[in-house]
Order: structure tokens, then C-alpha cells, then sequence
């Protein structure tokens, strides 16, 4: 979405002083169909108010994807609501889990190590290390089907 272009850009919309605002003639129309005033780039209209951005990344969905024979790569997928930066996300913050939630019999991993890649501003992708995935296969039923197959970020974990 154009929200997730803008936030991608580091040196756009981040305060007032480099929130600036031109449109072409064609971009609004009144009532009786009559075209506005262009405000070329050259004249912007700076941002009268500027509201911090204070919405954090939540993660939305996520999937797995294993070779055959469970070897490597191991890859996690996480897909965020919104524009993610790369290089907030820890990946020793991420615990894969056998049920939807940690507590009792349910048997968890927590990652310790990965490579991470962004394939679009909310998708980033981990490659487990070959230590995490031994550790992994030694917790069946960890992972082995879609009921067994759940993971854990906490809250703030990513930033935008």
C-alpha cells in the first residue's frame, strides 16, 4: 500500500519538517466539477500538524516452508501488518510451539540464531540454522503437522 511505501522511506513523513504536500490540478475536483490549483513540488505545502506514527507492526499470519526429508533450509515466514525494519527484528525473539499457547505440556523452541531477508516491506523471511532445526526435530510433536504448528513474537519485537 502506498501507507507502507511512505513508511519505508526513512526520509519521508518521519516529522514535520520533511512532511510536504503538492498535487496536480487534476487531483481534486469541486462540486460543480472544477478542477483545484496545482501546488508544485517547488511550492509544497508543509505539514500544518504532524502525528507520530504509534502503531506497531503486529504479526498477521506466518507459514513454514521445509525441504523434503526435513532437511535444510527450514524457512519461517512472517507476514506483518504493516512496513517492517529488518534490522529490529531478533530472531532469538520468535518461539515456535506445539500449541497455541506455552503453558502446561505444550512443547516450545525458541529460536537462537537465523538469516534473515525482507521479500516485501511486511514480509520477512528466516533461515533456520542447521543447530535450531536438530533441536527442533528432537521435540516431536513440535512442527509436524498444521496442530502442532504454532510461533510466538511478543509485542514490539519488530519496529516499523
Amino acid at each position: 500500500s502506498d501507507v507502507n511505501t511512505i513508511k519505508a522511506n526513512t526520509k519521508l513523513a518521519t516529522s514535520r519538517n520533511d512532511s510536504f504536500l503538492s498535487v496536480e490540478s487534476s487531483a481534486v475536483r469541486d462540486t460543480s466539477d472544477v478542477k483545484s490549483k496545482a501546488i508544485l513540488p517547488v511550492n509544497a505545502l508543509k505539514a500544518r500538524v504532524y502525528t507520530e506514527d504509534t502503531t506497531t507492526p503486529v504479526l498477521s499470519s506466518w507459514e513454514l516452508r521445509l525441504s523434503a526429508g526435513n532437511v535444510l533450509p527450514l524457512i519461517v515466514v512472517l507476514k506483518f501488518s504493516e512496513t517492517v525494519n529488518l534490522t529490529s527484528l531478533d530472531v532469538s525473539s520468535l518461539t515456535l510451539q506445539a500449541g497455541s499457547n506455552s503453558t502446561g505440556s505444550n512443547l516450545t523452541y525458541t529460536l537462537t540464531a537465523g538469516e534473515l531477508s525482507q521479500k516485501t516491506l511486511s514480509v520477512v523471511e528466516i533461515k533456520v540454522t542447521r543447530d535450531d532445526l536438530d533441536a527442533i526435530k528432537a521435540l516431536p510433536p513440535l512442527l509436524l503437522s498444521k496442530n502442532t504448528s504454532f510461533v510466538s513474537i511478543p509485542g514490539g519485537t519488530v519496529l516499523d
